[in-house]
């Protein structure tokens, strides 16, 4: 079995967070079952740590030396390994594909688990739950599955009976299911097709264009590799995107 690695795409740029001073992973966050505040970035460290990883790589672009402060002082709490990958986000080039491809030197023949760091999923032990799940299915790559009331502002799947993936959508009008999918669990045969996007659209000079996770979710269901989702029981995902969302997240725990 390969070694485990923890995987966290930090580089975003967090522009509908209405302003360059607030670096989004760093807000405080009220979630139940903890007595304090925790910074919106722990949670998703934590769920790594309860599945056993305590390796991670992250991506982090130059505008974020206080994120990378925190992140130190986190693993060091927790004597967890964090190494950093530069990437340049005043680039054309902008997505988490184009996060994944820059680190994937580092992330081939491991198994990696994405978890990204401005949303929080509960219970924290759903990861090793999602881990095991991805084993017995010999999955290439593996979708956590969580219930939401607004599937149309994320990206809902529809799933089998034995929770093979049929349909991935994002942000769609008539959402297939109401749920959303977080945490990401991959092989080898995913970071090839990520490749293969990232190079494409490196060759499209002149264009700008943002590639999203959904390009190679589709590709991989297209070349009909073994990809599957699992439901998280009594789980929850909250997705912090804007400074609304991160107002409702205090209102609902206060």
């Amino acid at each position: 079995m390969k070694s485990i690695l923890g995987f966290v795409p930090a580089s975003g740029r967090g522009a509908r967070m209405k302003g360059e001073l607030v670096i989004k992973e760093l807000l405080p966050v009220l979630i139940p079952d903890k007595k304090f505040p925790i910074l919106l970035f722990e949670n998703s460290l934590s769920t790594m740590r309860k599945a056993g990883i305590n390796n991670v790589i992250c991506t982090i672009n130059e505008r974020k030396p206080d994120l990378m402060k925190y992140l130190n002082l986190f693993s060091k709490k927790y004597q967890m390994s964090i190494a950093y990958v530069n990437q340049n986000v005043d680039s054309d080039e902008y997505g988490v594909p184009y996060s994944i491809y820059q680190a994937s030197p580092f992330l081939y023949d491991h198994t990696v688990i994405m978890r990204f760091p401005d949303t929080i999923i509960m219970p924290e032990n759903c990861v090793k739950s999602l881990l095991d799940f991805h084993y017995q299915k010999r999955s290439i790559l593996t979708l956590g599955v969580f219930e939401t009331d607004h599937p149309e502002r994320l990206g809902p799947v529809d799933l089998s009976e034995i929770g093979e993936i049929l349909e991935i959508q994002d942000k769609p009008r008539d959402p297939c299911a109401n749920n959303t999918w977080n945490c990401v669990i991959w092989e080898d045969a995913f970071l090839d097709v990520i490749a293969e996007l990232v190079i494409a659209s490196k060759s499209e000079k002149g264009r700008k264009r943002e590639l999203v996770l959904l390009d190679a979710f589709k590709k991989c269901l297209d070349k009909k590799l073994p990809v599957y989702g699992m439901k998280i029981n009594s789980g929850v995902c909250i997705d912090i995107s804007t400074v609304n969302d991160f107002v409702q997240l205090w209102k609902i725990t206060q």
